[in-house]
């Protein structure tokens, strides 16, 4: 949901499109959609989650890329699994109400056919890297006062808050991540 206009950002992975409602009630009228199937940019292969950041943009977590989209739909970046993009893909996305992008990447350890690990990353609202952290979960989501919430594969919740560090003790502190 867009914080700022409450319109409703829905996947469609069937016809690889993003919907966008209005709730108007009983029903939602559909404003606009976007996407076509593809592996180039603005296009999905399979479409895993959809979050809206502050400023309104868009982000589309597909098998292939964390996508960015202006609300609009207008493509403006992608970025690539960090690891061996043939043996990873990203499933599940939630921004924070700071901005910050949690994107959550099943990796392939080549073992046998149940042999992941799932590594969480966090990017700013430009989907440059801040963190990353190893965790077993199916899915995320951020409650509006912060708090983290990770669906897991063993059928529990499990709930975490941000903790935050300097870089420096003798300058004007700085925020940066410590621990998820």
């Amino acid at each position: 949901i867009n914080r700022q206009n409450g319109l409703v950002h829905v996947t469609d992975n069937a016809n690889k499109q993003i919907k966008v409602f209005l709730d108007n009630g009983a029903t939602g009228t559909m404003v606009r959609a976007w996407g076509e199937a593809g592996s180039m940019f603005g296009k999905f292969e399979d479409i895993r989650g959809v979050a809206v950041g502050v400023e309104g943009r868009v982000y589309v977590a597909d098998a292939r890329a964390i996508q960015m989209f202006d609300k609009e739909g207008a493509f403006i970046k992608e970025i690539l699994p960090v690891v061996n993009p043939a043996y990873c893909d990203f499933y599940c996305i939630a921004i924070s109400k700071d901005g910050l992008v949690f994107a959550g990447q099943d990796y392939y350890l080549g073992r046998n056919d149940y042999d992941y690990t799932t590594q969480v990353y966090i990017f700013d609202q430009d989907l440059a890297f801040w963190a990353q952290f190893t965790m077993c979960l199916n899915s995320i989501g951020i409650s509006p006062g912060g708090k983290i919430f990770l669906g897991r594969y063993n059928n529990s919740i499990q709930t975490m808050n941000r903790a935050f560090r300097t870089t420096q003790e003798t300058v004007i502190p700085i925020p940066g991540i410590l621990a998820v």
